[in-house]
């Protein structure tokens, strides 16, 4: 399964750029900022959400309240996982 690979990728070190591809909407928002390092405001931040149940929150659940793209957003959310581990590569 996609979390046992992340999963030992994030405890070994291995985690790279393409594993950002492994991003769906079952995921939440923490376990996004969890398994790739990332600060608990990164995502809310970079991609502008106010919703209140940010970061406990399916990517999905957020699309469907907020009439949102599917593949755009989670693009988006790819997009800045693979920007924040390109600029801190050792995080």
């Amino acid at each position: 399964p996609i979390n046992d690979i992340l999963m030992k990728n994030r405890e070994t070190h291995q985690m790279s750029t393409k594993d950002v591809e492994y991003i769906d909407i079952w995921m939440t928002f923490s376990y996004i900022n969890f398994v790739f390092n990332l600060p608990p405001d990164y995502l809310r931040d970079d991609l502008k959400i106010q919703d209140k149940k940010y970061p406990d929150m399916p990517i999905g659940n957020y699309i469907k309240r907020n009439n949102l793209d599917k593949t755009e957003f989670i693009t988006k959310v790819r997009e800045s996982v693979q920007e924040y581990m390109t600029r801190t590569p050792n995080k």
